[in-house]
């Protein structure tokens, strides 16, 4: 028997996970490609060990703002609360650059300022606005922005943050807060940015997705087209590029990959 032929036999046999088993009952997912998908996101992330060290998984898959808004990590935990214009089809979630959000309800720990990770799957190529953060007071807590088309723009737990040239903002974006003077943020499973801007205590605000919490109230909304989001623990680079890898290939069975 060839390799090639037997790699297809276990692809075919993949063992149902459970928590993808539970998502599809929540969902009410019933179509066998966006079935494959998930499941294969959630095997692949507890294989290489990146499950535990997320918080909020948000596939964006069903094509409805009702399956949009549940968590795959654990669906009875921080589901999205739609608001404003947020268009929901195949290709996940858009805003409108007006008033279109999505409140994940996830308010950072404290405890966790030196250990946070965020990503966002970014499929078009737009000018302005903030993906996904959270700011208090006199903190940010990891603001991405895809700024005037040419710059991104992440602010790990801190006020000042980091910036650097980006063109495209079409792809796989993480920003990982590593220590208290350690943040990288990733394209496409490879470092852009490092950022040795110390850190404030986190924005006790809960974190919105396609603009940005700003002491309760939403702002700076933005057109992304996300195909997936997670908040968690830090990652180092080789989990960065796992979790590229794994989120890709995700997009790939969706044909909705970029």
């Amino acid at each position: 028997m060839s390799i090639g032929f037997r790699f297809g036999l276990q692809k075919k046999r993949r063992r149902l996970d459970p928590d993808a088993a539970n998502f599809f009952t929540v969902t009410g997912i019933t179509d066998p490609t966006q079935k494959e998908a998930v499941n294969y996101l959630a095997t692949e992330l507890k294989s290489e060990s990146l499950w535990s060290k997320m918080d909020v998984i948000s596939p964006f898959v069903g094509g409805n703002a009702s399956a949009h808004s549940y968590n795959l990590k654990d669906t009875s935990q921080n589901q999205i609360t739609w608001s404003g214009t947020v268009t929901h089809n195949a290709n996940g979630i858009t805003g409108n650059g007006v008033d279109g959000y999505g409140d994940t309800g996830y308010i950072i720990d404290p405890a966790n300022q030196n250990d946070l990770h965020m990503s966002i799957y970014h499929r078009n190529n737009i000018t302005t606005g903030v993906t996904i953060g959270t700011l208090g007071a006199a903190n940010v807590s990891f603001i991405i922005i895809p700024y005037n088309g040419i710059e991104y723009e992440s602010r790990s737990n801190s006020f000042a943050g980091g910036n650097t040239a980006n063109a495209n903002s079409t792809g796989f974006f993480l920003s990982s807060r590593n220590g208290l003077t350690d943040a990288k943020s990733y394209k496409n499973g490879s470092v852009i940015l490092t950022d040795a801007q110390g850190t404030n205590t986190p924005s006790l605000f809960p974190t919105y997705i396609l603009a940005r919490n700003n002491n309760g109230t939403a702002d700076f909304f933005t057109s992304s087209n996300l195909a997936f989001a997670s908040i968690g623990e830090k990652l180092n680079d080789a989990e960065a590029l796992l979790f590229y890898n794994i989120v890709q290939q995700y997009q790939t069975l969706l044909s909705r990959n970029v």
